[in-house]
């Protein structure tokens, strides 16, 4: 649930500060448009602010989905009680537009609990030969 809710609150950031540039590239699946985490049309801003600011936050309930932007819509995927359930967010400020939600039993199991490790643990680091 903490990575889900911080992944909503830095798309919203983040939605608040493209709103300022053209209209950007959308991020319609995980790692973006082509799946290599790149956005295209984007020139970085001369500075950077020292803090980002805020613009919304929603609650949603667990998940590890990334939130996918498409136009002026983002999309988020998560658990909540013994539903799964899929929003779409009004991506300038978050009101709900729509939500739907179906019943399906909680993940156990073999496959449960290796998820769970891995999540304790640092992640892999590949390690490369020259």
């Amino acid at each position: 649930m903490k990575h889900l809710n911080q992944s909503i609150i830095v798309a919203a950031v983040l939605v608040g500060a493209s709103a300022a540039c053209a209209r950007a590239q959308d991020w319609p699946q995980w790692r973006g448009a082509n799946r290599d985490a790149k956005v295209s049309g984007f020139t970085a801003p001369k500075e950077w602010p020292k803090e980002l600011t805020q613009k919304w936050t929603t609650p949603v309930g667990a998940g590890d989905a990334t939130p996918a932007l498409v136009g002026d819509k983002l999309y988020v995927f998560s658990r909540e009680g013994g539903d799964e359930v899929i929003r779409c967010l009004n991506a300038a400020d978050g009101k709900e537009l729509w939500k739907d939600n179906y019943e399906v039993p909680a993940v156990s199991g073999p496959v449960c609990r290796a998820t769970q490790r891995a999540r304790a643990a640092p992640p892999p680091s590949p390690t490369a030969k020259s």
